[in-house]
């Protein structure tokens, strides 16, 4: 029985969730409304809060879980990308707990764990005690498929294809082509009035086994005309 605590802390929100063998039994999130006169996130408010409450909030997930701390298996953590002083209250925490408890740490990439989370399901424990997740099928999505990651200034269209590393490169070249062609024309038809282009990130995301090559679609609104005043 594997029990790993993970701890979220990449912008305005702490969020705390416990996972036994694959199966998510608490997720507990601390949000903040300190933001909300200023229209946006304010990176050393957000840090402040987090301060303040990743100790509340990885106590409840605990609690939740019936989970004590010493049954931990592992603790895992938002390295980055995001806020650099939101990112190090959760870094932090996390390795001082892993060291006090003498377990290993698991560093996750934020875009990463967006895209994977659709692997992540409630255990019937978690389901039976919220009535929102009662009658819903929770189902992995099938190879390769289109993940639309909205995260602030890091959204993009991610392309998750199961090919796996040792592949050769003219086949996940083709791959990725076909399915980047298909959502390009599907997303030109739906936004008629904008110009969109295409750009490939130098760098793949990767995560476990599977390769995933991620695509940005950048949305540019029409240039409007300038009228002179005679």
């Amino acid at each position: 029985m594997i029990n790993i605590l993970s701890i979220e802390s990449s912008c305005d929100d702490t969020s705390a969730a416990v996972i036994r063998d694959g199966l998510l039994l608490s997720n507990v999130t601390a949000s903040q409304s300190v933001h909300e006169e200023f229209g946006g996130v304010v990176p050393e408010l957000a840090s402040r809060a987090h301060q303040q409450n990743i100790v509340p909030v990885v106590d409840a997930a605990l609690r939740r879980a019936g989970v004590d701390k010493r049954e931990l298996s592992a603790i895992a953590f938002t390295r980055g990308p995001g806020l650099l002083g939101s990112l190090l209250v959760g870094t932090s925490f996390a390795k001082g707990l892993a060291l006090s408890l003498n377990i290993p740490l698991i560093e996750v990439n934020h875009l990463q764990g967006h895209v994977m989370a659709h692997f992540v399901h409630p255990a019937d424990s978690m389901i039976a005690a919220n009535p929102k997740l009662q009658g819903i099928e929770f189902r992995h999505p099938a190879f390769p498929f289109l993940c639309l990651l909205v995260s602030g200034g890091n959204s993009q269209i991610v392309l998750v294809d199961n090919i796996k590393r040792e592949a050769s490169k003219d086949v996940k070249r083709d791959a990725s082509n076909d399915i980047k062609r298909e959502a390009s024309n599907n997303i030109k038809r739906e936004a008629s009035n904008a110009q969109l282009q295409t750009k490939k990130t130098a760098v793949p995301l990767r995560a476990a086994a599977f390769l995933l090559p991620c695509y940005t679609l950048i949305v540019q609104q029409p240039k409007q005309e300038e009228k002179s005043v005679e």
